[in-house]
């Protein structure tokens, strides 16, 4: 009893020593080694069908409930109906919005300031968890201040009719196929690049299965150089931020 009561003063005491800061909490957590990240080493035949079929039948989900809104007063009976009796094929062929050049051009110069905002404004750095090969990762938050700036210019370029926010309602069925080819072409070249030129190739899991792989992620934490991690970025940035605009 009396050996407990001394241990706890001494973490006591240790704990009026060291203030409590985030990045402490942090570092001091991250001294636990993980042996798994989210995702298993292997899959069965049917797992990597599954993924196939989220790849697939998400965009068409998507597309659909654009389809509905826009062409049905957003009736998904209406356009499920349509659908039965045009046939599945031909109902999306139909209905597929298409992407145009402004869109593209548009998302373009969205993307390319928020590599610049990721870059240039300034952030506390942190570190994460020690991922399960032992490599301790830093990263550059200033996400906030990303997002604060992107709404001012936002607002500003709309205020002095430099760009139309509305042209993102008025183009939403040509944003949403935009995206969703985006992020399946960012998702193969992240695939490619954990064979061919992974950041940390200790820290890369291969179930075996091609869709699985694709779509779950080889790679713990793609990355461009030392800090640049396309993964939070694309989430983060130019992903969580835009739903501001939207």
């Amino acid at each position: 009893m009396s050996d407990i009561t001394i241990t706890n003063s001494n973490v006591c005491a240790s704990a009026r020593k060291r203030p409590f800061t985030i990045q402490g909490a942090i570092d001091e957590r991250s001294q636990d080694k993980i042996t798994v990240w989210g995702r298993k080493g292997t899959t069965s035949a049917l797992g990597g069908v599954a993924c196939l079929a989220m790849m697939v039948v998400c965009p068409m989900i998507t597309i659909f409930w654009w389809t509905s809104l826009s062409h049905y007063d957003g009736s998904l009976y209406h356009a499920g109906v349509s659908m039965v009796k045009t046939g599945l094929i031909p109902f999306f062929i139909q209905n597929t919005p298409g992407t145009t050049l402004p869109v593209v051009t548009v998302y373009a110069c969205w993307t390319l300031s928020h590599v610049i905002l990721y870059s240039f404004l300034p952030g506390t750095r942190c570190k994460g968890q020690l991922t399960p090969a032992g490599n301790l990762l830093e990263y550059k938050i200033n996400g906030f201040l990303a997002c604060i700036v992107s709404l001012l210019l936002a607002g500003a370029l709309h205020y002095y009719g430099l760009f139309d926010l509305a042209f993102v309602a008025q183009n939403w069925g040509s944003f949403v196929c935009l995206f969703n080819i985006y992020g399946l072409l960012l998702a193969l070249v992240f695939y490619i690049k954990a064979h061919v030129s992974p950041t940390h190739p200790e820290d890369r899991k291969f179930s075996g299965s091609i869709f699985y792989d694709f779509y779950m992620g080889i790679e713990f934490n793609p990355r461009l150089g030392a800090d640049w991690d396309m993964k939070l970025f694309h989430n983060g940035r130019p992903g969580m931020i835009g739903w501001l605009i939207v």
